[in-house]
């Protein structure tokens, strides 16, 4: 029996475990390693997972995983977002839940933790309302490492050290997505490189004369063609794109899909150029080449031990953050860039 805040926790009562993965859908991403190592600690428990509808599709391939609650928290209207707060409370204390982890530590994360377990409520202690909701609680990370072991730190009053979550991603792709993404590049015979203009701050976002110019030099060494993906509410950059590259040859500007086909297309390319984004955290979990171009955020952080993959960064002395190292800039040279895709090219031979 483990001890922890003065909660005695008999680990082997434990049979069913909730899992609040409410977020982003990156977020959701560099959660899926915790939940692996639970199913690892727990093998017999059923585990539960809480998640916003667009980020259903991480999870619902994932092995570790025995249900997925959708949680629709938009709120408006008003009316409606009480409703769904009310059924999914109602739904999981039918679960008999004897443990519950937060791993969203936002919103009315704190209250349904509070509502739907008596037993073992596990948090972090970065508020008041999770300390008042939360019977097991754990100092936040200030998230210095790799962020799927900093949020791994929750895991220690289960006996479970932050080094045993794996630095990864995983994703699978339907198969139905895959013969979708061949029979709509049938009529081409080319080797592909995915190019994804956009992520969700602008400071995160390479120019996409950039792109275009070091997309040109790949073709001309190589003979790659892009697909490049248009990013929902982002549609004029690869708008922009196909009207720079298009004279120099022929490309692919894909429409809107969802992640599982954008993975798919992935998967029929050599490599994948993003930023620091969703569709990187597809790439890896698909175990896909990929060069990560960060304008900002430290590629430490992010990156993972279990695929070929290649960072772009340069650190901007004068705008340190809270681990004390630089934030990086947005003027990557392109040169830069396309010496960081050979050595990412080096690592296939």
């Amino acid at each position: 029996m483990e001890k922890f805040n003065n909660v005695a926790i008999d680990l082997d009562s434990i049979q069913t475990i909730c899992i609040n993965c409410c977020g982003l859908v990156g977020d959701v991403f560099i959660r899926v390693p915790i939940i692996e190592v639970l199913r690892q600690k727990f093998k017999k428990a059923k585990i539960i997972t809480i998640v916003d509808p667009k980020a259903f599709n991480v999870l619902e391939n994932q092995a570790c995983i025995d249900k997925i609650v959708v949680y629709d928290r938009n709120k408006k209207p008003r009316l409606n977002y009480v409703k769904n707060f009310v059924k999914i409370i109602l739904l999981l204390r039918e679960r008999k839940i004897d443990l519950v982890v937060d791993l969203y530590s936002g919103g009315t994360s704190a209250a349904i933790s509070k509502l739907i377990c008596k037993r073992y409520r596990l948090g972090f202690a970065n508020t008041k309302r999770l300390r008042k909701a939360n019977n097991i609680l754990v100092e936040s990370p200030k998230f210095c490492g790799q962020w799927s072991q900093e949020f791994g730190k929750i895991l220690l009053p289960l006996g479970i050290s932050h080094t045993q979550v794996r630095k990864s991603a995983s994703y699978t792709c339907h198969q139905g997505s895959i013969e979708s993404a061949k029979k709509y590049l049938k009529n081409y015979n080319a080797k592909y490189i995915v190019i994804n203009l956009g992520t969700g701050a602008v400071r995160k976002n390479w120019p996409v004369d950039n792109f275009v110019k070091l997309m040109i030099k790949l073709n001309n060494e190589y003979g790659y063609m892009p697909l490049v993906i248009t990013n929902p509410s982002m549609e004029q950059l690869a708008v922009d794109f196909e009207q720079q590259y298009k004279a120099h040859a022929e490309l692919i500007r894909l429409p809107i899909l969802s992640l599982n086909e954008v993975g798919a297309f992935m998967l029929l390319s050599d490599f994948v150029i993003t930023g620091d984004t969703s569709l990187m955290h597809v790439s890896f979990g698909l175990k896909r080449p990929t060069l990560v171009l960060f304008t900002h955020t430290v590629p430490e952080w992010h990156l993972t031990e279990d695929c070929a993959c290649e960072a772009c960064f340069n650190p901007d002395s004068t705008n340190i953050n809270h681990c004390g190292v630089p934030w990086g800039k947005n003027d990557l040279k392109i040169e830069y860039v396309y010496q960081q895709f050979e050595k990412l090219k080096q690592k296939l031979v």
